[in-house]
């Protein structure tokens, strides 16, 4: 090299034309921007500079579809273990406001809106963690309608001409059948009652949403529980449900 400490283009086109003999494939790409360099060094490595940040570029976005299609598969593999249907969820909390009164309850203490995002968050996974080490995989994720359980109804077992049938101590049979209809509440001529094919679609539909938001990353719905916690700290709080038969 030079004395000033200098790199010169002849010294940095013999570094390259050396690389041929421990790494072909990196000397193949640095070639041609030497090439187009016109002997000037500064060209020559902006031109390296511009595509080594390419490259990793590149190489940032593969990473991120390659984590993003892995976190899919593992939510859409626990959602489907857990019964976490989207569906089901969304369909139970429409219909019952003492049960969304306790999902936002428990959504106020894990993500409260002052939290420390990284703290609380670290906090939340501990305890949803601390509950599936003890096998109570709904309870781990609170009040919400999760699980296989909500799909079996129980009805009482009668004969072939409608009459009850006993056990020895006088009480009716009582049997406990599972179908996906049962999840979302169907009876009778419901066309999702029983193991109808709309059911089973709805279903898959179900987890499959619950695997694309799984996607999205812890990070992502914490975020969004804070934001929506600190919108209902705004207004007045709303009222129970004993508040409102006071009233009436």
């Amino acid at each position: 090299s030079k004395a000033d400490g200098k790199l010169s283009f002849t010294e940095l086109r013999s570094a390259i034309t050396d690389l041929e003999e421990k790494n072909k494939d990196l000397a193949k790409v640095l070639t041609p921007i030497l090439a187009t360099a016109e002997a000037d060094v500064n060209k020559a490595i902006k031109g390296i500079e511009t595509w080594f940040d390419s490259t990793m570029d590149r190489a940032t976005g593969w990473y991120k579809r390659r984590a993003t299609l892995c976190l899919f598969f593992s939510g859409f593999i626990v959602a489907a273990a857990m019964n976490a249907d989207s569906i089901q969820v969304a369909y139970r909390l429409s219909g019952d406001h003492a049960l969304r009164d306790k999902v936002a309850a428990y959504a106020a203490t894990i993500a409260p809106a002052d939290a420390k995002p990284d703290e609380a968050l670290k906090k939340a996974q501990e305890l949803v963690a601390k509950e599936m080490e003890n096998g109570k995989f709904a309870a781990a994720f609170g009040p919400l309608p999760i699980g296989w359980q909500a799909c079996f109804a129980a009805a009482g077992r009668v004969d072939g001409y409608g009459n009850p049938v006993r056990d020895q101590g006088g009480n009716q049979v009582i049997d406990k059948t599972f179908s996906p209809g049962n999840c979302y509440g169907a009876k009778g001529e419901d066309m999702l009652a029983g193991w109808s094919t709309w059911s089973w679609g709805l279903k898959f539909i179900g987890i499959f949403m619950t695997g694309l938001m799984a996607s999205l990353g812890g990070p992502f719905w914490f975020e969004l529980l804070q934001k929506m916690n600190a919108l209902r700290s705004t207004g007045p709080k709303p009222a129970t449900e004993a508040e409102k038969k006071k009233t009436t």
